[in-house]
């Protein structure tokens, strides 16, 4: 299924995500991975134009049928205008009467549903239309893997709203090449082990899979051709189940290396659920809900739920087999409304229930541009996106073919954005080795024009490998994460996917990098390589990382944190600054936070530094993490006001080490904290993007320990700074460190 949704990624060492920042699209489909869930509530009703849409029709390996058996190829068509679209409902005859019921009681299953534009051979929505040209049809195709049953494929014309409907019966593989079969147990409601939808999905093959439908007794068996031998298929795909008095949580997927033969005792329990996910969508400025959006949530080992808002709200439920960090998000196939960022590294697995509520807010600004390749005419579209960090939300669109030309709408009521090409999108990518400049625009205060970008060919690269800890109980997923690196001259940061062996390469430019890789529920080591240095048709190798699964709750109690102050409580293990692992959370109030940690060899929690208080103590030691901790604490840090000291209680630094600033972005005042191992002379100083030098810090010879500086935004003439990127540099003795900062009045 082609990527549409977004998932945030979270900024590396505790840097906002207003400059720039990663992302990830989760599938979402409901069965087959090319179908994506599309709300019946959604299609248009019959227009009052002519009926163009007045007939669907199928075929099997070319021959007109309505009967398919399995392992052939199966086409599913419909005429159309030359200008439309297509958006495509599937149901199955659960009744079993051989009629179309989409309402009322005896109302058919609605399968799943994807749109398909007249002429797209790429297949941006869903399968592909098998030719290129705009003629008065739309013709999809792929190799027949549906479970056996009476299918209704319905197509509705999103120009005029006309459609038509027709059914096709699939039927058993006579003699298939291999089986797998068992059981799926429903506890208490064996009733609801009927009729349910096993399906095995090739990883990789977009188009590939084979399924059942369990009988009234719960089993089922899953026929395979021997089109891909010996490989290894997750079987499972099933869904969550609302009983008459308890929700049932579907198990996870299985991996089953199918050979020739029978591959028997393939079973699934069901859970009862014990925790959920719940929340309301509200529209800024009130009213009601221009749509019901659908909400999808993503977890380990690819595991996914999804459904649309009842009235704005929502709930997901879990059970013990979906323990692990989950993603949580909002997604529609409109522009004319900003998109939440997802929430992130959310474990509701013990936590009862966690609320989570969204807030959607008109677009109705514009940030126009346009797009080349080489300074030229660009041959390809790209997805263009604009992301705000204080209002957390984004929007996207396509720039237009041949053109490049982009106008892309956002809110109004956020002054800052930042603007960049993606290149999560499968179906509009960045060209492979191929290089952005700039690599985004920020802040851009709408309405703003003039946002060109140009590609070209990349002659620099960053390379490394992401291996896993041995050990971890969950295995991570490499297609869910992303390496970026960032340039310390500013813009925004530049992604690379590792292939499924963890290979990574970054197309970049000439310039100074941060370099850093996240993926949901793990944490990596070193959290980033710093100051990569790139020269002139230089490829730099060797960023390599290890990735460890955070199965640790730390548990923290803030008393007496000041209200609505932003900063990060972070934990560190105890290798030297950015070279270990390091886990952090948001705070802003006084109450309980979560760190979650991986095993190393002794961890430290740091209290969260606040200008005007002092806070007690200023650190725990938690000691060694083996791979079965999964809690610590609580641990308590308790605020005072008055005139900020150093914590004096922590061990005398081992090494040298700048800290990110607190907060992060600056909006008064910050806090940059350092550490000296040894005596040193000290001075900071504090850089725009341009690299000019805006404020000299000579802090003199300090002895070894912990010290704090304070800026107040502004330069050495006392003169207010304006907002934007600024870089803070540490010399002590012969130690140097670059950060960077952002200043948000």
């Amino acid at each position: 299924m082609k990527r549409t949704c977004l998932v945030l990624w979270l900024a590396l060492v505790s840097i906002p995500m207003v400059y720039g920042s990663g992302y990830r699209a989760p599938d979402h489909g409901k069965k087959a991975s090319w179908l994506r869930y599309v709300p019946t509530a959604a299609f248009r009703t019959p227009g009052s134009v002519g009926k163009t849409v007045s007939s669907v029709w199928f075929t099997t390996n070319g021959a007109p049928t309505h009967v398919s058996p399995q392992g052939e190829i199966l086409t599913w068509a419909a005429n159309c205008l030359t200008n439309d679209t297509l958006q495509w409902e599937i149901w199955i005859d659960t009744n079993h009467n051989g009629l179309f019921d989409s309402t009322g009681a005896n109302q058919d299953q609605y399968f799943g549903g994807y749109s398909v534009a007249n002429g797209d051979t790429i297949g941006h929505q869903g399968l592909p239309d098998t030719t290129a040209v705009s003629d008065n049809e739309i013709v999809n195709a792929i190799k027949n893997g549906f479970a056996p049953a009476l299918y209704w494929f319905k197509a509705v014309s999103l120009v005029d709203g006309s459609s038509a409907f027709d059914s096709v019966r699939v039927t058993p593989m006579v003699s298939p090449w291999a089986t797998v079969s068992g059981h799926v147990h429903v506890p208490g409601d064996s009733a609801l082990q009927a009729g349910l939808w096993v399906e095995a999905d090739l990883e990789g093959q977009h188009e590939v899979f084979w399924a059942a439908i369990t009988d009234q007794y719960g089993n089922y068996t899953i026929n395979f051709d021997n089109a891909y031998q010996n490989e290894n298929w997750g079987v499972g795909g099933l869904q969550d189940l609302a009983g008459a008095s308890d929700f049932y949580v579907a198990p996870p997927n299985t991996q089953i290396m199918v050979t020739a033969g029978d591959h028997s005792g393939v079973d699934f329990y069901y859970q009862i659920a014990t925790d959920s996910i719940t929340g309301d969508v509200t529209q800024y400025g009130g009213g009601g809900l221009p749509f019901e959006p659908y909400v999808w949530c993503q977890g380990p080992g690819g595991r996914d739920k999804s459904t649309t808002t009842q009235g704005g709200h929502y709930q997901f439920f879990f059970a013990a087999a979906d323990s692990g960090a989950w993603q949580l998000g909002l997604w529609w196939d409109r522009s004319d409304y900003m998109q939440p960022n997802s929430r992130q590294n959310l474990y509701p697995v013990g936590a009862g229930e966690l609320v989570e509520n969204f807030v959607i807010y008109p677009a109705d600004e514009l940030v126009t541009g346009a797009i080349t390749e080489n300074g030229g005419a660009p041959t390809n579209q790209y997805r263009v996106m604009a992301w705000s960090n204080d209002y957390q939300m984004y929007n996207s669109v396509i720039s237009q073919a041949g053109t490049g030309y982009y106008s892309l709408p956002v809110s109004g009521v956020e002054s800052q954005y930042s603007v960049s090409l993606t290149d999560w999108d499968e179906d509009y990518p960045i060209p492979a080795g191929w290089v952005v400049q700039p690599s985004g625009y920020y802040p851009v205060n709408p309405p703003a024009s003039g946002l060109d970008f140009n590609l070209s060919q990349a002659t620099e690269f960053i390379e490394g490998q992401i291996t896993q800890d041995a050990g971890d109980a969950q295995a991570i997923n490499f297609n869910n994460t992303n390496v970026q690196a960032w340039p310390l001259s500013g813009g925004s940061g530049i992604n690379a996917q590792p292939d499924g062996a963890g290979y990574y390469s970054i197309p970049v430019t000439v310039d100074t990098y941060n370099v850093g890789a996240w993926s949901n529920g793990f944490l990596f080591k070193p959290s980033q390589h710093q100051n990569v240095a790139v020269n002139a048709n230089d490829t730099i190798q060797g960023k390599d990382f290890i990735a460890n699964y955070a199965h640790c709750r730390v548990e923290v109690t803030l008393v007496g944190y000041p209200a609505a102050t932003q900063n990060w409580m972070s934990a560190s293990d105890n290798s030297a600054g950015p070279n270990g692992y390091q886990a952090n959370v948001e705070v802003n109030n006084s109450g309980t936070y979560n760190l979650y940690i991986c095993n190393s060899t002794g961890w430290n929690v740091w209290a969260p530094n606040v200008i005007g208080y002092n806070v007690s103590p200023g650190s725990y030691s938690i000691g060694d993490i083996t791979h079965s901790d999964t809690y610590r604490g609580v641990y308590t840090f308790t605020y005072v006001t008055g005139v900020e000291g150093n914590p004096q209680d922590r061990p005398m630094p081992a090494v040298f080490k700048l800290s990110q600033n607190h907060p992060n972005p600056v909006r008064n005042a910050a806090s940059i904290s350092y550490q000296l191992p040894k005596p040193a002379k000290v001075s900071m100083t504090i850089y725009n993007i341009l690299g000019q030098a805006v404020k000299s810090f000579d802090e003199g010879s300090k002895d070894a320990g912990y010290y704090n500086i304070k800026w107040d935004g502004r330069d050495d003439r006392n003169n207010q700074l304006g907002n934007g990127i600024y870089l803070y540099r540490l010399q002590a003795g012969d130690y140097s460190a670059t950060k960077k900062m952002i200043l948000v009045r």
